[in-house]
């Protein structure tokens, strides 16, 4: 794993006065090297799906496990798991429920009464801001709602989400955070977003993406 990333999240959040640094993890790797390589002065929170989410078939990928809960926390860092994030558009998602509802609440005026309003909203801003940024941005907007839902993400100031998606740009965006029902409010802001290339690149490849 690359980790220019986190050298380049240190210097601009350290410039924005930003203490709170979230990292998507599944084994612990990520968010252990964001805490070696920016040093204190942060408070860290490693954000994820439980390793039950892959045994329910929501995710693909591992999961933090409580082994590796246990090792994070042993290190002070803040470990937050929620089943699946906000954009997957699962039904059984309440996450996506609330983001949904929110949509409706901001834009009904110009799409027209709840019934006409697509139930699939966040499963379109998925693909969107995927295809627009690529995994590392999305995963960074999804966790900054994950850990806002769950209590543990202090709202009232800006935080940094830190990715690093195989194949992908890795990423880093300083946000104000929201909770999801407040998704399309007024608050929730994308303040200032990194890239860094990271092996076999797929979106710093000038071919067609796959």
């Amino acid at each position: 794993m690359k980790t220019q990333i986190f050298a380049k999240a240190q210097e601009r959040a350290k410039q924005l006065n930003v203490r709170n640094v979230l990292v998507a993890t599944n084994t612990g790797k990520s968010v252990e090297a964001a805490q070696d390589i920016m040093g204190p002065g942060f408070t860290f929170f490693a954000v994820g799906n439980p390793s039950s989410s892959r045994d329910k078939g929501l995710v693909l990928h591992c999961g933090i496990t409580a082994e590796a809960k246990g090792k994070l926390e042993g290190r002070g860092i803040t470990v937050i798991t929620r089943e699946v994030s906000a954009f997957a558009g699962l039904p059984r998602n309440s996450t996506f429920k609330n983001a949904n509802r929110a949509y409706i609440e901001r834009f009904s005026r110009t799409f027209g009464p709840d019934e006409t309003v697509p139930s699939n909203v966040c499963k379109v801003m998925n693909h969107v801001l995927s295809e627009f940024f690529g995994d590392g941005p999305r995963v960074c907007m999804e966790i900054v709602l994950m850990a806002a839902d769950s209590g543990q993400l202090p709202l009232a100031e800006d935080c940094m989400a830190i990715t690093t998606p195989n194949g992908y740009s890795h990423a880093a965006l300083v946000v104000h955070p929201v909770k999801s029902e407040e998704l399309f409010g007024t608050h929730f802001r994308v303040k200032d977003l990194l890239l860094a290339s990271s092996d076999n690149d797929i979106w710093f490849n000038d071919g067609p993406i796959p």
